[in-house]
Order: structure tokens, then C-alpha cells, then sequence
């Protein structure tokens, strides 16, 4: 997880009254990152502890896949003879 950057000392003539209240924001914001962060790794440990194969991993639909524009070849009967022409040729 990452680690959060420290917070600046700054000196008692920029303390204002905004500033106070910015840096007690980013300590109930750090606190609450810390609080997730453990209940995150409390999570993990439960599911190691019953055995927990986790999340599945999809794969992604292969239907989706085929909704391309392209058009379908047109597949070669092998084998075979070529069609006779029509009998009306023959005849005059």
C-alpha cells in the first residue's frame, strides 16, 4: 500500500485559522486511509484463515468479440468437381 507523503511543519505566523482547519482535515483524512487500510488486511486474513479462493477472474465475453464490422468470408467447399454448364448450351 502506499505510503503517505508527511504533512510540512509550519511556523506559528502562517497558522491561521483556514490552516488549522485544512491540517486537522488531513489528519481525519490520514486517519481514515490508516482505518481502511487495516480493515482491508483484516479482510485478507479472514479469507486466508477460511479459506478463501478470493475474486474470480472473468474472462471477457467471447460474443463481444465478434461484433467487428467485418464481413464473413465465404468459406470454400473443397474437394469435389467443377458444376456442368447448363444444357442449353448444347443446343442451338
Amino acid at each position: 500500500m502506499a505510503k503517505l507523503p508527511p504533512v510540512p511543519e509550519i511556523c506559528d505566523s502562517q497558522r491561521t485559522l483556514l490552516v488549522v482547519l485544512l491540517l486537522e482535515v488531513i489528519a481525519a483524512q490520514r486517519e481514515l486511509i490508516h482505518q481502511q487500510q487495516d480493515i482491508e488486511a483484516l479482510k485478507e486474513e479472514v479469507a486466508r484463515f477460511k479459506k478463501y479462493k478470493g475474486k474470480p477472474k472473468l474472462r471477457p465475453s467471447a460474443l463481444e468479440g465478434k461484433k467487428s464490422n467485418r464481413k464473413r468470408k465465404k468459406r470454400h467447399k473443397g474437394g469435389g468437381t467443377p458444376k456442368p454448364p447448363p444444357m442449353s448450351d448444347f443446343y442451338p
